[in-house]
């Protein structure tokens, strides 16, 4: 079943396309420069080209830079077929619920859930416009004539494409062609790394919390946190008036998880969410995100269980944090342990106790405090500002890159409404309005994840993109060293590049139907 809103999006192109087709037979189109090219309306003009000309005339400086973009797209190949691979591979170990949809494979704004339409729209259009004029300047330096310049239209603009000769280009030398197929990956790339850096140190490096606190990254369900309304991206500052303020005041937090009957407490909770200040009552205690498969856990303890005490024999321990959960399990591989634990049964948490036998020193079961995961509170903007110099070990580093590039995914703008109202604006842009600050901030960072994300998808060695023109060349040329004839070298160039591009369209499909199978 279609969603209401790729219903919606659907029936208004079918609707754009049904009024220029009209428009087109009644010759309404082409006397303003439009014409129709299957559902797209592209608005072509020859203005603009004297603009590409004196741009190109330094031909030894983009000479260099296509030789540059060269080895850039070269590299920017390798790594979208490595995700593109990585992603089939792990398409049968993930859940179907989990598998991508068809419209997150699409780069719409709008019809795509993790675009929005506002920032998707002009990203969209200044990375194509980017991508476009550059394969422009770098057909004219290799003396190709550039037909037309113009728009691209599905309802609203999409971007913008230059249309060089196209049997110029045959006849061109290969190393000039290739340096004008590799010129709109490689200017999106480097234009996304420049607005990477404008964005981190500019922008998020200015950028500081109100007050310490720990930050909310996720509120597992059906655990007190879930309970008590918290949600992600609130900020944290006191527990039963003890201060929960820092990852040191997490990991030594004393508050008592039940009263002096033995039964579960609930104690207040002071913190902010974005302007606003936010209390509420909790449950106490470690609480149970996953128990592991094939583990003592397993088919006793579930997810959302209360944790409060273990019994080794000799004491019983209240588990009022991390440290002393490790504390009382630390014990002999197969020793046995009684737990108590509490589970919500209806309305109430009830009290149970079993005799479980560690394996391996393993219990089997994760635990957070709360039912939540934290961060200290200055730690995201930190990780905006300095993705790698913030984290103290390269796995850090990596989970900081991998998370800076994912955060249109996890829902982030990268700095939502909700957000920003906890977080103080310095530096030489403190003088804006805050709207106006993440407005821009925002707006940045999209231009730069769609401008990188453009530059990889076109350098995939696949038909009709860059990359798969590259690609065909690169074939042509190595058929060439092998002493092939010309013939052969067109047919088996040919081939090859038809094959990858099967290839990645097949890896492509399968990251959506694998997991459903």
């Amino acid at each position: 079943m279609l969603s209401s809103g790729i219903f919606i999006a659907l029936l208004i192109i079918v609707v754009f396309f049904a009024l220029m087709l009209a428009l087109d037979r009644l010759n309404l189109l082409e006397p303003f420069g439009f014409e129709l090219s299957g559902p797209f309306l592209m608005w072509k003009t020859k203005k603009g080209r004297d603009l590409i000309d004196r741009i190109a005339q330094k031909k030894r400086f983009w000479e260099i830079y296509g030789d540059i973009g060269i080895i850039l797209t070269a590299v920017a190949m390798i790594i979208i077929m490595g995700l593109v691979l990585f992603n089939a591979i792990m398409a049968t170990e993930i859940p179907a619920e989990q598998a991508p949809q068809a419209q997150e494979i699409l780069v719409i704004p709008g019809v795509n859930p993790f675009i929005p339409i506002g920032y998707g729209i002009l990203s969209l259009a200044v990375g194509i416009i980017i991508h476009e004029f550059s394969h422009g300047i770098l057909t004219r330096v290799a003396d190709v004539k550039v037909k037309a310049l113009g728009l691209i239209f599905l309802v609203v603009p999409l971007g913008a494409f230059c249309e060089p000769d196209e049997e110029e280009i045959e006849k061109t030398e290969r190393s000039k062609r290739d340096r004008m197929f590799a010129a709109g990956p490689t200017s999106n790339i480097i234009f996304g790394i420049i607005l990477f850096i404008l964005f981190s140190s500019l922008f998020m490096g200015h950028v500081t919390p109100e007050e310490d606190s720990l930050m909310v990254m996720e509120v597992y369900g059906d655990t007190p946190a879930d309970e008590a309304g918290l949600r992600r991206h609130d900020h944290i500052m006191e527990i039963d008036n003890e201060s929960l303020r820092s990852s040191e005041d997490l990991d030594n937090i004393d508050v008592n998880i039940t009263d002096e009957n033995g039964e579960l407490r609930e104690v207040p909770v002071e913190g902010r969410r974005g302007e606003d200040s936010l209390d509420t009552n909790i449950t106490p205690g470690l609480v149970i995100v996953r128990v592991e498969e094939d583990t003592p856990a397993e088919d006793i303890l579930e997810p959302g269980d209360i944790i409060s005490h273990v019994e080794n024999g000799e004491e019983r321990r209240e588990l009022r944090n991390r440290e002393k959960f490790n504390e009382a399990l630390d014990l002999e591989d197969d020793a046995s342990v009684n737990i108590t634990y509490w589970r919500r049964e209806d309305t109430a948490y009830e009290r149970h106790t079993t005799e479980i036998e560690l394996e391996d020193g393993r219990l089997g079961i994760g635990v957070n405090y709360l039912g939540m995961s934290f961060q200290e509170g200055d730690w995201y903007p930190k990780m905006l500002a300095r993705p790698l110099t913030s984290a103290e070990t390269n796995t850090e580093r990596v989970q900081n890159m991998a998370m800076y590039i994912s955060l249109p995914l996890l829902g982030l703008s990268p700095v939502p409404e909700e957000m920003t109202g906890f977080y103080e604006i310095g530096g030489p842009l403190s003088g804006l309005p805050s709207s106006v600050f993440w407005i821009l901030a925002n707006s940045i960072y999209w231009v730069l994840w769609l401008n990188i994300l453009l530059g990889l998808f076109n350098a995939l060695p696949a038909f009709p993109l860059d990359g798969g023109r590259l690609f065909k060349d690169w074939m042509e040329s190595l058929t060439e060293k092998l002493g092939f004839g010309e013939d052969i070298q067109e047919k088996a160039s040919t081939g090859l590049t038809y094959v990858a591009s099967l290839t990645i369209l097949f890896l492509l499909a399968w990251s959506m139907i694998g997991p459903r199978i």
